[in-house]
């Protein structure tokens, strides 16, 4: 059975692919791929345009084929990514797939498979037409969400990883059969331990640092009485209008590795996400991978497996009294903080392990198949 996967595969960690990371990339996938390494019963192909790699001829890795393009343009979005659709609408049709999958509505992903002429598989990562309402999009922001839009209204099966995102897709899109696929997390979570720092206990921020992440909030609460002692890391991007923002226990540490992140984690003792859309943040699983505490909101896939009082706290985005609260209570109590990282924590690992969703997605592709004329 032949699969082709339309995704934003992070080309630089493939072998015969010499190039530093860069932009942004789907974490989740390597782990995907190595959990279908020499899978007798399916040849997969994986189809990624890229501004980092330009090597045109196919690299095998781990039993898979890995196909990518050099597309330098920096207006893709704003071109409907004429050029990126071409390319793999030419490249579907020289493998002949039994499945097209599209990972994603955030590049080209969605759009080419929606314009192939194949049925597709489509995966959410974000949801971009719920991320615009919720919070004011830019220009680039309303193009994306206005090209998701086609793309869900050709759609006819679906993957989302949250209950969160599943009724939001009743409303999106009310034609498609949507089923739920959660993300694994690396392997490498598995192996780091939770060992908070008592003498000097912080909170974390990992991501994004932006409106919908909700970096204000997270400024704000330590800005006020309760936390002005205490200390957050942010670890992601570095914006400078939130670093104007920001209070001096506020250290800003810029976009840090997988292995930097985790041994961050590792010493914190609670992740803050106070977010205000989220389909499913890898983050959060992180966290829970490792044992921390969450602190968040209702307003994403993260609910599924952050539940007050037990596995963290849920705040209403902008109850910046509450959130602060809360986080002031897990940094001045280790014992709360050990109750309430280690409530789940086994049932989580096994729900996040990548094997999973790698067997769940092959379930999807054998029904799939079966069913195409």
């Amino acid at each position: 059975m032949r699969v082709a996967i339309i995704a934003q595969f992070p080309m630089h960690i493939v072998p015969g692919f010499q190039v530093k990371p860069k932009g942004h990339f789907a974490t989740w996938l390597p782990q995907i791929a190595a959990a279908w390494n020499d899978n007798p019963e399916f040849e997969i192909h994986w189809l990624t345009v890229s501004r980092n790699v330009n090597h045109p001829e196919p690299v095998k890795w781990m039993g898979q084929t890995f196909h990518t393009i050099y597309v330098p343009e920096k207006l893709r979005t704003f071109r409907l990514y004429s050029r990126d659709c071409s390319w793999i609408k030419k490249k579907l049709k020289e493998l002949r797939p039994d499945v097209v999958h599209a990972w994603g509505t955030e590049d080209c992903c969605g759009l080419a498979a929606a314009r192939s002429g194949y049925p597709f598989l489509l995966s959410m990562q974000g949801i971009l037409t719920e991320y615009a309402r919720c919070i004011p999009p830019n220009i680039f922001e309303r193009v994306q969400s206005w090209i998701e839009k086609f793309v869900l209204k050709r759609a006819r099966n679906i993957t989302v990883e949250s209950t969160w995102g599943m009724n939001l897709m009743k409303t999106l899109a009310p034609h498609a059969q949507v089923e739920r696929v959660e993300y694994g997390v690396s392997d490498y979570f598995y192996h780091v331990a939770w060992q908070p720092d008592e003498q000097e206990p912080y909170a974390i921020f990992v991501g994004s640092p932006c409106e919908r992440k909700g970096i204000r909030d997270a400024l704000a609460a330590f800005s006020s009485p309760p936390l002005s002692n205490r200390k957050l890391l942010v670890a992601g991007g570095d914006v400078d209008i939130y670093r104007d923002l920001s209070p001096p226990n506020v250290v800003w540490l810029g976009r840090k590795s997988r292995d930097e992140t985790a041994q961050l984690m590792s010493r914190a003792s609670c992740l803050v996400l106070p977010t205000r859309a989220d389909t499913s943040p890898n983050v959060v699983k992180e966290a829970r991978v490792i044992g921390l505490p969450i602190v968040t909101t209702a307003h994403g896939g993260q609910a599924d497996y952050v539940i007050d009082d037990e596995t963290g706290y849920i705040v209403e985005a902008g109850d910046i009294d509450t959130l602060s609260k809360q986080i002031s209570a897990i940094l001045e109590s280790p014992s709360l903080a050990q109750r309430l990282g280690n409530a789940r924590h086994e049932e989580h690992r096994e729900w996040f392990r990548t094997q999973n969703t790698a067997a769940r997605f092959l379930e999807v592709y054998r029904r799939l198949a079966a069913s195409r004329p």
